[in-house]
């Protein structure tokens, strides 16, 4: 998420309808993964959330709609 505004960087998750059942998609990474980004300045405004701290905020939210 943005360190200034709390607002996320991007989609948190995507709902998909297979037939009759909806899926959630997550996109989880290591907190390490940008760290040899080739553009680090772009990620120096970003505050990284550890996987388990996010999931536990997206299972909740996304177990009601998928």
């Amino acid at each position: 998420m943005y360190k200034d505004s709390q607002l996320p960087f991007g989609k948190r998750y995507v709902i998909r309808k297979a037939g009759e059942i909806r899926v959630a998609i997550l996109g989880v990474m290591p907190v390490e993964a940008l760290e040899n980004a080739p553009h680090s300045k772009s990620v120096e405004n970003l505050k990284i959330i550890p996987p388990r701290d996010a999931l536990k905020v997206l299972l909740p939210e996304v177990g009601k709609k998928a």
